[in-house]
């Protein structure tokens, strides 16, 4: 992507439309329910997961932090490129 192709404060609408197409935009809701699914299951085998032992638990834990800050670098990714912002 050229410096041409970003577009100006006000955004393009031309740009704005090409944001689906782009394979970084649909990263963004594809970890989006991978998270929603681990939420689940976590409620789901609450149970289970108090039984775990501390490095399996550490496990679990570590893989919502990858999957939590994999989703929130997408969402930077494409606010600097896109200027697209869902929550503003």
């Amino acid at each position: 992507m050229s410096s041409n192709d970003v577009p100006s404060k006000n955004g393009s609408a031309q740009m704005l439309m090409n944001i689906p197409k782009a394979p970084s935009f649909w990263g963004i809701p594809v970890t989006g329910l991978l998270i929603l699914i681990m939420i689940i299951l976590v409620i789901r085998n609450y149970n289970e997961l108090r039984s775990l032992d501390s490095y399996r638990l550490l496990m679990v834990y570590g893989m919502f932090t990858l999957v939590a800050g994999v989703h929130s670098m997408l969402h930077l990714g494409a606010e600097s490129v896109y200027r697209w912002n869902p929550l503003a």
